[in-house]
């Protein structure tokens, strides 16, 4: 799938955000780490979110093992939860966690038959300053914000703020 962001909407991406942010007290050390990531030379989108998570990931101290599952070989046909199985299976995944809208989409009862816990993620996001908002905080807005507004350590702990639940 390619990524449909050319030269000139990277640039204006960009200036929305530093014109957004730049008064962030984290803009100096953040913003570099968005432009790398929305400088990054690939159309290809799954080439150009693997290299984003990892950027943003390594940032907050986590080292992340991305396997795209194109490399499993999985038939290409599967879709939604047997494909999430699959990839498990292929894995030997004995845990799958999911962000709570999965809730909608997986049966604990089919990951279970496969031997598979299913959990899901359920955030607390916690208030932190939101310059920018003008005082009023809108929770869940967009990890860049997250990132603006705290050091490193801030974000990881507000990222680890979080329960799993069924």
């Amino acid at each position: 799938m390619k990524l449909n962001l050319d030269a000139v909407g990277r640039s204006s991406l960009l200036t929305k955000i530093e014109s957004t942010y730049s008064g962030s007290p984290q803009f100096a050390s953040v913003f570099p780490l968005f432009e790398s990531c929305v400088m990054f030379p690939s159309d290809d989108l799954t080439e150009f979110l693997a290299n984003s998570l990892g950027t943003l990931m390594c940032h907050v101290g986590l080292r992340p093992e991305i396997i795209r599952s194109s490399s499993l070989g999985i038939d290409g046909e599967l879709t939604g939860q047997r494909r999430i199985l699959e990839i498990c299976n292929q894995i030997g995944c004995a845990h799958y966690i999911n962000l709570s809208g999965g809730r909608k989409l997986y049966d604990h009862d089919h990951f279970a038959a496969e031997d598979i816990v299913l959990e899901f993620v359920d955030s607390r996001l916690a208030p932190y300053p939101q310059h920018c908002q003008r005082g009023q905080f809108i929770p869940g807005l967009s990890i860049l914000d997250v990132m603006m507004e705290n050091d490193s350590d801030e974000t990881g702990r507000l990222l680890s703020d979080y329960s799993l639940g069924i």
